[in-house]
């Protein structure tokens, strides 16, 4: 498959719904799976059916199993809400983990048959709520059992549980609405049969956003800023929703490696020539 060919799929690929998508390996970093339970001890969360059944982090929920020694299995949703975005969490059917991209937040449940709930949505934590951070491909903050206890992801700032990732962020982009530049992340894998997700913040929110591919990055003078995906192969139209975000699916291919330039122009009001700019981004699609 030729490189242009498996970009189109890539272009494809954000107008499908974003679902943790079960059929792919677990994407939990071989070297950063463990998380610590103070009543049970160590939690591995990709070795599940020897990485088949381990945890899977989607676009918007977790699915597949977490593992204790002493505890067994802890379900964490089997990665198809039935909405196709998050679980609802009132019904067992359709329990799980969901991510909220726009606070980086978990929120749901897990439910061990032999520790019954534990829950994400710890909010009231402040700085120590279960999160996941795409930028740092890491999870932060705690969840709760009431018949595990505390459950530590990690630690705010440095590495915890980690995911995946194909990705190097390129320069800078440039500010609009907020002050703050749009910033692109990317977590997941690239290959045959797995998924990435591609993750733009802190956009001008309900905005026209053009998403930019290109095979490499050379970066241009445009609109007081800079346009890293040149040459453009091909561009696609897309919106943030009311908070600025826009998730979006990656499926893998295979064949040979092949590196794909990405930036976002964001329409926006409060930017120069009405145009913010995400950061880019180096996308390294195939086996």
């Amino acid at each position: 498959m030729t490189p242009p060919v498996r970009l189109l799929l890539l272009v494809a690929a954000a107008f499908a719904p974003p679902t943790a998508a079960l059929a792919q390996p677990s994407n939990i970093v071989p070297n950063a799976r463990h998380a610590w339970a103070e009543n049970v001890g160590w939690t591995d969360w990709r070795d599940a059916g020897g990485g088949a059944d381990g945890v899977i982090v989607g676009p918007t929920a977790l699915g597949g199993r977490v593992w204790g020694e002493n505890v067994g299995w802890i379900s964490l949703g089997d990665g198809t809400p039935e909405n196709g975005f998050a679980y609802k969490n009132t019904v067992a059917s359709d329990h799980g983990v969901n991510l909220d991209h726009a606070t980086d937040r978990l929120s749901g449940y897990g439910w061990g048959e032999n520790v019954g709930w534990v829950a994400f949505d710890t909010a009231s934590l402040g700085p120590d709520a279960a999160r996941f951070v795409p930028g740092k491909h890491a999870f932060s903050g705690y969840a709760w059992g009431e018949n595990v206890g505390w459950i530590r992801l990690g630690e705010l700032g440095q590495d915890g549980l980690g995911v995946e990732h194909h990705t190097q962020a390129i320069g800078l982009g440039k500010a609009g609405t907020g002050g703050i530049p749009p910033g692109l992340r990317g977590y997941g894998g690239t290959g045959s049969g797995e998924l990435s997700t591609l993750v733009l913040k802190n956009a001008a929110p309900s905005a026209p956003v053009l998403l930019v591919i290109g095979l490499q990055s050379n970066p241009t003078p445009y609109v007081d800023g800079l346009l890293y995906p040149v040459p453009i192969l091909t561009t696609v139209t897309l919106f943030t929703d009311p908070t600025g975000t826009l998730v979006l699916p990656a499926p893998g291919t295979s064949g040979p490696p092949v590196s794909v330039a990405l930036q976002f122009i964001v329409g926006d009001p409060g930017a120069t020539f009405g145009q913010s700019l995400s950061n880019g981004l180096l996308l390294t699609v195939g086996a």
